[in-house]
């Protein structure tokens, strides 16, 4: 909603509690380490309370032909009537997560930056 900050939104209230209860259990332990419970196959470790990030991946992944993915390491789209160098659809890239074949087990942020400028650069290459 205009003129409101997104801070204030409800979700956003009840994500900073469970970041704040996060940090607190960080800071009593002596290691300073988190046992992350989504990286782990504790029975039970989920709650109401529990945090859940999704990252979205896939979709259109990447891979070496047509029988193995939608697009190739370049963002290329494949068309399966063609074969060869120009076995992909003129000027049709994909340059987002939906090319990132599975889950990475990490934030994919910097891996969906890094793909999207190599397939710029094969966009310029290709002008």
């Amino acid at each position: 909603k205009y003129g409101e900050h997104f801070w204030d939104d409800p979700i956003y209230v009840e994500i900073k509690k469970s970041l704040d209860r996060v940090a607190e259990i960080m800071k009593d332990d002596p290691t300073g380490e988190f046992q992350n419970p989504f990286l782990t196959d504790t029975a039970g470790a989920f709650d109401a309370t529990s945090i859940a990030v999704s990252h979205p991946l896939g979709g259109c992944i990447m891979g070496a032909d047509v029988t193995k993915g939608v697009v190739d390491q370049f963002g290329r789209v494949f068309d399966k009537t063609k074969t060869g160098d120009r076995a992909f659809y003129e000027k049709l890239y994909i340059a987002d997560a939906s090319v990132i074949p599975s889950a990475l087990g990490v934030n994919p942020s910097l891996t969906i930056s890094a793909l999207a400028l190599r397939i710029g650069d094969q966009i310029i290459k290709e002008l």
